[in-house]
């Protein structure tokens, strides 16, 4: 397997529309030079693509998914199988002899490692990372102070210390996808999210608390990074964080702030707009120096290549 070489790939998600994660893999992989099927599973199947591929990545198999893997590395036994997935599952098993890489998308998730270790089944960890042509900077009026495009509900993403004192405060804003003291604020698809972060000024990114402490005696808790980090530092734009593993990804071009400094950091940056543009500036070098989806086919095909 060799990265010069032109290949095709399969990229297969279990559900009946294409996820951001899905499609970054799919123009990663076409970035390279490579050919990439985006496969939907509800509405397709592996054997509709009537021809050998070299790589399929199939995103948390159900049973079907792990039915129609080893009818294609059947029929096509050189194809080298990778299957994200974000913990073990019993019917995984089944498959373990048909997949060639297990990976999860966090940083480190030892509870989920030693699971898949167990039965034989060595799991590796590959990052989310951004697209240029899906989040790019667009020269714009910034007509939000702040925004958070996101589902949450009450207590389970720290909304509360978070987002709703920024609702409460008034700052003129873009939200999506939750309902706050009676009022909807609908969601949006990740399609209509990149003109909003780059009309905000401040953008809003906060983490489920599982993904930002991990305990090895539980499976929800380990340490992540969410695709909305690298989304908004690749469209050139400014952002907040709430966990301190940003730093090994963005140093410092992405704060790390605290619930109780939250407000008074918004406050800050809204009213130091040099700092605030070279940060974004710094995020998007970043980006687009290690956090591509380029960057992330090349990993996994050099991985793959490991298990030859």
């Amino acid at each position: 397997m060799d990265i010069d070489t032109v290949m095709k790939a399969i990229i297969y998600e279990p559900f009946q529309h294409f996820i951001p994660t899905g499609e970054g893999w799919a123009r990663g992989f076409e970035s390279l030079g490579h050919i990439a099927y985006r496969l939907p599973s509800l509405g397709y199947r592996i054997n509709e693509v009537n021809e050998a591929v070299d790589i399929i990545i199939a995103h948390d198999p159900t049973v079907a998914i792990g039915e129609d893997l080893r009818e294609y590395k059947a029929q096509y036994p050189n194809v080298r199988v990778a299957v994200a997935c974000d913990h073990f599952r019993s019917h995984m098993e089944a498959i373990k002899d048909v997949v060639d890489f297990w990976f999860d998308l966090s940083v480190k998730h030892t509870y989920s490692d030693r699971e898949f270790e167990k039965h034989g089944m060595p799991i590796g960890h590959v990052q989310l990372a951004s697209h240029p042509e899906m989040f790019p900077n667009i020269a714009c009026e910034k007509t939000n102070d702040v925004s958070f495009i996101g589902q949450v509900s009450h207590g389970y993403r720290s909304e509360d210390k978070y987002l709703f004192p920024v609702i409460d405060k008034g700052y003129r804003g873009a939200f999506g996808g939750f309902t706050y003291k009676g009022v909807s604020y609908p969601y949006k698809a990740y399609t209509e999210i990149n003109p909003i972060y780059n009309a905000t000024k401040v953008n809003l990114n906060f983490h489920y608390p599982t993904q930002k402490e991990e305990r090895e005696d539980n499976l929800e808790y380990r340490i992540d990074i969410n695709g909305r980090t690298f989304d908004i530092a690749m469209s050139g734009n400014f952002q907040i964080c709430d966990t301190p593993i940003v730093t090994n990804f963005f140093e410092d071009s992405i704060p790390v702030v605290t619930p109780d400094k939250w407000l008074e950091t918004i406050d800050y940056y809204l009213t130091h707009e040099d700092e605030r543009e070279a940060k974004a500036k710094r995020a998007k070098e970043i980006a687009l120096a290690y956090h591509t989806y380029l960057n992330r086919a090349i990993n996994l095909i050099q991985k793959l290549h490991n298990y030859e």
